[in-house]
């Protein structure tokens, strides 16, 4: 998969009516989206380093689908919480 089919996935399944939380699954996008952006990572650095540049000055350029992957982890992360909060409530209830 892609970085953008990643990004994809999860805001499908983040918008999805049935949603619900699960870590695995996140931890499996999570793992895979990370070796993609290494991967884009070391190739700037290689162009970066063959048009003269230093290893030290290198400085990675996210793209859309890095800040995008972010936003919904964070989102997910927001969901999970809510998630985790109504379960305490509904227990307590009980």
């Amino acid at each position: 998969m892609s970085k953008e089919e990643i990004v994809n996935e999860l805001q499908s399944w983040l918008t999805a009516d049935d949603f619900a939380p699960n870590k695995e699954k996140v931890e499996g996008l999570t793992t895979e989206f990370n070796a993609l952006r290494e991967k884009t990572e070391q190739e700037q650095k290689e162009v970066f380093m063959q048009e003269g540049g230093e290893e030290a000055a290198f400085e990675y350029h996210a793209d859309h689908d890095d800040s995008r992957f972010k936003e919904l982890m964070d989102i997910y992360h927001d969901k999970r919480r809510a998630a985790d909060k109504a379960k305490a409530e509904s227990m307590n209830q009980n």
